[in-house]
């Protein structure tokens, strides 16, 4: 069904973790993140949810053809 590279669970919590350690410095540390910083962790977490998204469309496609069938 898929033909298109699968992004892994840990690949995603890795690419979205960058994002995350950048909004929670600014918030409780005082700084402030350059526009590239942003950019850059912005297009990370894109692709790290795009494997999250992948993921949970995969399984409840699985899941209903289990109920169909």
């Amino acid at each position: 069904m898929l033909w298109f590279y699968q992004i892994g669970i840990i690949l995603s919590v890795a690419l979205i973790l960058p994002t995350m350690i950048d909004g929670l410095t600014q918030a409780y540390l005082n700084r402030e993140s350059t526009n590239f910083l942003r950019c850059t962790t912005g297009i990370l977490a894109g692709i790290g949810m795009s494997g999250f998204s992948e993921r949970i469309t995969y399984h409840a496609y699985k899941f209903i053809e289990t109920l169909i069938s």
